[in-house]
């Protein structure tokens, strides 16, 4: 969560989390890798659709 993805579509902020890890999925030190990336309106507003 930050403000660094605000009107960042789905993709780039995808691609924002995934750039500095390359080189660890490039070696297979990652293999795997989940993102939920919000900003912080975002994150409140799907924490209340979501009963948090």
């Amino acid at each position: 969560m930050g403000e660094m993805f605000d009107g960042m579509s789905r993709v780039k902020k995808q691609q924002a989390v995934y750039a500095p890890l390359m080189e660890y999925i490039a070696d297979n030190r990652i293999h795997a890798l989940s993102i939920k990336a919000f900003t912080p309106q975002e994150w409140a507003r799907d924490r209340k659709l979501n009963g948090f």
